[in-house]
């Protein structure tokens, strides 16, 4: 799917000053990247999930090699035995850490709280053997931070490569804080961890030697929570009414709306938080950067395209009903007899491949095209600047997106 071509370089006039532009451009068709997709995805069910590591690697250099700014496309340049060597050492890594840490919670769960038998000794015994399940949440970040850099340093563009400063640690330790004043203010300083958050990776990496700069402040952001705040007022104000008024029908309608309006909220405040910190973006001391995306165009594609993998998966998920009923005699059921291992082999490996099926569908049909629109809504201001920039030093990130692998919060890519 491709949106209308851009021109390469276009000249305007912001505010009386003339600027070239150079807008993204996106070539991926639904088709390539439908067959690649379920292609990959069968390799991985029948690996056994081992290909997967490969699957991603080729669908980001079909997506990478499709985005092409000014008609020069990106490079992609990992390798899917990085990503599984990267995976295996975050693994051995990841659960040295939480079991070493589980050992020493039980160890102290039980020498804390042993003595007691009444239900309130059981209960802090409980919470303390399980508090590793906690530590899962900073690595997450700590993957996240990971992921991006390694990314960054497999992406080409005219030959220069992208990279990240290291700093991991710090963003994990960041987005915990922000995390948790952001949930103590019931979600009123959103936009001060977006933007900051934000801000830490973008002030990190760089296009060859020059880096990018996020500037503005945090309270720019508010205007991106308008549909957030309607919905949490669509939920309050109905619920609120149907109780007060003991309108049943009233409180459902809230219930239901509150939180379908939510989602696109979210959507609404991530496209315009993009719109916004573009606008204050730059590259170097003279690259700037213009986001025209609106929230419209968007939810739209989101919607369609969920239509669309609704449709497509609930005709497969159909066929694949009808052929295990040819497979299993309702009899056996009935009598509550196990069916013979051919069905049950069939019911795992259909279900995998449903799964895999599933996410193949949703990025051709949902997160292409959002892609596809972002990408040619962004131009680079003053582009004419770029050819100053000269190489970098190879950045090696050696763990591949072993931890994001591991943790499972890898990209849309």
């Amino acid at each position: 799917m491709s949106l209308r071509p851009q021109p390469a370089y276009e000249v305007s006039s912001r505010n009386g000053a003339p600027e070239d532009l150079l807008y993204g451009r996106y070539t991926g068709t639904t088709g390539a990247l439908l067959i690649l997709a379920v292609k990959t995805g069968f390799l991985t069910v029948v690996t056994l999930g081992v290909y997967r590591f490969w699957a991603r690697t080729r669908i980001r250099r079909y997506v990478w090699s499709a985005t092409a700014p000014g008609g020069e496309p990106f490079e992609y340049t990992g390798t899917g035995l990085e990503k599984l060597l990267g995976f295996l050492i975050a693994v051995v890594a990841v659960a040295f850490a939480l079991g070493g840490l589980q050992i020493l919670l039980f160890f102290l769960g039980l020498s804390m709280f042993s003595g007691s038998d009444d239900e309130t000794g059981l209960l802090p015994q409980i919470a303390a053997t399980q508090a590793s399940l906690l530590v899962l949440l900073p690595l997450i970040f700590f993957a996240q931070y990971r992921a991006r850099r390694y990314r960054l340093s497999r992406t080409r563009w005219r030959g220069i490569r992208f990279g990240m400063d290291q700093g991991a640690a710090g963003y994990m330790w960041r987005a915990l804080g922000h995390g948790m004043l952001t949930l103590a203010t019931l979600g009123l300083l959103l936009p001060r961890q977006t933007f900051w958050l934000t801000k830490y990776k973008i002030d990190r990496t760089r296009y060859g030697d020059a880096y990018f700069h996020q500037a503005g402040r945090w309270q720019m952001l508010y205007p991106a929570m308008r549909q957030l705040i309607i919905a949490v007022a669509i939920l309050v104000a109905l619920v609120g009414a149907g109780f007060v008024m003991q309108n049943l029908a009233l409180a459902l309608v809230g219930i239901i709306v509150g939180p379908l309006w939510f989602v696109i909220g979210i959507a609404s405040y991530r496209i315009n938080c993009l719109r916004i910190m573009a606008d204050h973006l730059s590259l170097g001391r003279d690259v700037r950067f213009r986001c025209d995306v609106r929230t419209s165009s968007i939810v739209t594609k989101i919607v369609i395209g969920g239509m669309l993998v609704s449709i497509v998966a609930g005709i497969a998920s159909a066929i694949f009903a009808a052929f295990a009923e040819l497979l299993i005699d309702p009899e056996i059921l009935i009598s509550g007899q196990a069916p013979g291992p051919l069905p049950i082999v069939f019911g795992i490996v259909g279900i995998l491949f449903l799964f895999a099926l599933y996410g193949a569908l949703g990025l051709v049909f949902i997160v292409q095209p959002v892609y596809a629109r972002i990408v040619e809504t962004t131009a680079l201001i003053n582009a004419s600047a770029v050819t100053g920039i000269r190489q970098s030093r190879q950045d090696d990130a050696m763990d591949a997106e072993g931890f994001a692998d591991a943790l499972d919060v890898g990209g849309a890519f």
